[in-house]
C-alpha cells in the first residue's frame, strides 16, 4: 500500500510540474505575441510617416529646383546624356575590345 501511495504522489507531482510549466509557457507566449504585435504596429506607423515625409520632401525639392531653374523635368531626363547607356549587373564587367 505504501508503494502505491508513493507512486501516486510522484505521478501527481509530475503532472503538477508539467501543468505549471505549460501555464508559464502560455503566459510567456501571450506576452511575447502582444509585444510583437505592438512592434509591428509601431513599425507600420513609422514607415507610413516616413513615406509621407519622403513624398513631402520630394515635392519641396521639386519646387525649389523649379524656382532655381536647376531641376530636370522627367521628359528631359529621359533624353539626357547617358540616359540610354546599357545597364550592367553589379558583378558584370565590360569586356575590352579584342582589337
Amino acid at each position: 500500500m505504501e508503494t502505491l501511495v508513493q507512486v501516486v504522489t510522484v505521478a501527481l507531482a509530475v503532472v503538477a510540474i508539467i501543468w505549471h510549466q505549460q501555464r508559464t509557457t502560455d503566459k510567456l507566449r501571450d506576452g511575447t505575441s502582444q509585444s510583437i504585435d505592438k512592434l509591428r504596429d509601431d513599425t507600420d506607423r513609422g514607415l507610413a510617416n516616413l513615406g509621407a515625409a519622403v513624398v513631402a520632401n520630394g515635392e519641396r525639392l521639386a519646387r525649389i529646383e523649379g524656382f532655381l531653374g536647376i531641376g530636370m523635368p522627367d521628359a528631359a531626363a529621359s533624353k539626357a546624356a547617358g540616359a540610354t547607356l546599357p545597364k550592367h549587373s553589379p558583378g558584370q564587367a565590360e569586356e575590352p575590345d579584342a582589337t
